[in-house]
């Protein structure tokens, strides 16, 4: 049975659905319904044990989410483990999951929760709308006891408004990213989204026309044709699977070796407008025209180059060799070389002839000094 109050944070539920901002404030309230300060959810992948989203939380209780996840406690988190075991659609209280023995001789309970003022509270899971699930935790310190009853049921009475939230929410989120694909398409670009793993999960029609021949469909990930690009795509994402930061740019050639495509492989922000999706990265690929000029300065955004190194990328494009390089930049050889080597690294390339026949490609003019 959901009180007066309760209903109007039934609506604020799902306004944060469409604000994704409000989420804070909303679990605010939410912790307030059990008699708690610390609240939030997050998306984990049920196979690793390991969170897939930033996850979002109230003010009082984001502190502790970091050091949950920073120092891998969500890894050994016994409640996760055990309510995701129980095919049960509501709230568990700690009590209705472990003995008090039980909690006595937790490490997670007596070295994390109690100590971050987590001691006693509740918890459930959420199928989201991907294969992984949703999960929605609240907590207070030992000092105040264990949730009561009452206080459980109440969470349970909200647990179906937050499951519709978060599709609502994940459904908002793809049709975002529809629309910004779709804005590519009409510039010419052929551009995809693929979540975590790599898989394709949409696209728009110029890059669903490059389909077979130069990307292709697969089940475990998107794969590209030309083998060195892919094996280069497959590393990106395993790196951001690891921790890494992700994202970077491929160069895709034909089979005649030209090249054809600069694929850049985008990251899409890990905040709370996007915990409930599968979305992770958006990949571009942008045409390589040697009939079509490019101003100068674009060099550093298509190959994510610092200065330097499109600098010297320019010199080497103006046919200059390293002699040449280092006198005009002012660098020594050796810096000259380490720039380099930068450079052929983010352009996919592993010579100098094959990165002057790349800039000579993009028809790209030199910056005066």
């Amino acid at each position: 049975m959901i009180s007066g109050n309760d209903r109007l944070l039934v609506d604020r539920i799902y306004e944060a659905a469409v604000v994704p901002e409000l989420w804070p404030a909303v679990f605010d309230d939410l912790g307030g319904v059990a008699g708690c300060d610390k609240t939030g959810m997050f998306v984990m992948d049920v196979g690793r044990r390991q969170p897939v989203k930033g996850g979002v939380f109230n003010e009082r209780g984001k502190d502790a989410a970091k050091i949950c996840f920073d120092e891998g406690w969500i890894s050994r988190s016994t409640q996760a483990a055990k309510i995701i075991s129980i095919s049960d659609p509501r709230f568990f209280g700690d009590l209705e999951i472990f003995t008090r023995e039980e909690i006595d001789n937790d490490p997670y309970y007596q070295e994390f929760l109690r100590p971050h003022g987590l001691s006693w509270g509740a918890g459930t899971f959420i199928d989201g709308p991907t294969h992984d699930k949703i999960i929605v935790t609240t907590h207070r310190a030992y000092e105040h006891g264990p949730l009561e009853s009452a206080q459980i049921g109440a969470l349970t009475a909200l647990r179906p408004h937050l499951s519709r939230a978060a599709f609502l929410s994940a459904r908002l989120e793809l049709e975002r990213m529809d629309a910004a694909t779709q804005a590519l398409a009409r510039l010419g670009l052929p551009a995809g989204c693929l979540n975590r793993r790599g898989r394709l999960v949409l696209a728009n029609g110029p890059f669903e026309s490059l389909i077979p021949d130069t990307f292709a469909d697969r089940q475990d990930r998107l794969r590209i044709a030309e083998r060195r690009s892919d094996g280069r795509l497959g590393e990106l994402i395993s790196e951001a699977g690891a921790g890494a930061s992700g994202g970077g740019t491929m160069l895709v050639r034909s089979e005649d070796g030209k090249a054809r495509f600069i694929v850049h492989l985008l990251p899409i922000a890990r905040s709370s407008r996007s915990i409930f999706t599968e979305i992770d990265w958006l990949v571009v690929a942008l045409p390589v025209n040697g009939r079509r000029g490019i101003r100068s300065g674009v060099l550093e955004g298509l190959f994510d180059l610092t200065s330097s190194e499109a600098r010297i990328a320019r010199e080497i494009a103006a046919g200059a060799d390293l002699f040449q390089v280092a006198s005009v930049t002012g660098y020594t050889r050796e810096t000259v070389r380490s720039y380099l080597k930068n450079v052929f690294l983010k352009t996919g390339v592993n010579r100098q002839s094959e990165l002057l026949n790349l800039l000579s490609l993009i028809s790209m003019d030199r910056e005066p000094e």
